[in-house]
């Protein structure tokens, strides 16, 4: 195998193993904004028909916090939407830059500072949806 097919070969798998990268961040981001936006609609409708009953109201504020953490949950996952965007968009106009080292080093340090912002939002984001089901969840048992 000559040096230049194996180059190839190695290019070849970074790019797809790159793609799959890409794809698995997009599925992370899709699900954790379904999982909290589905969330706060149950939650919400389910708050809705409490507040047709009176013996049902004092549940109202408890469930509220449970919305709220599911509302952050899904703002948080729409600011890592916008972080992977920003961090896609730093590191294509690093790849601009090819003639200017300097400004490519810098556009390459801002992706990284919004790749690593997108993943934490993200994990913020499945850390509140997880807040949130627990409040329901101790909710619903002391209701029972």
């Amino acid at each position: 195998m000559s040096d230049e097919h194996y180059r190839d070969q190695k290019f070849q798998s970074s790019v797809e193993g790159l793609k799959a990268s890409i794809q698995s961040g997009q599925a992370a981001l899709k699900s954790v904004i379904l999982i909290n936006g589905g969330a706060s609609v149950a939650i919400l409708a389910f708050i809705g028909n409490l507040a047709t009953s009176e013996k049902s109201k004092a549940l109202i504020p408890i469930l509220s916090c449970s919305l709220a953490y599911f509302v952050f949950g899904t703002l948080v996952a729409a600011m890592a939407s916008g972080g992977a965007y920003l961090s896609q968009a730093a590191y294509s106009k690093a790849n601009q830059e090819e003639e200017n080292a300097e400004a490519t080093e810098r556009w390459e340090k801002r992706g990284k500072v919004f790749q690593y912002t997108t993943i934490i939002f993200v994990i913020v984001s499945y850390i509140l949806f997880g807040l949130g089901a627990l409040l329901t969840y101790k909710t619903f048992l002391n209701v029972g």
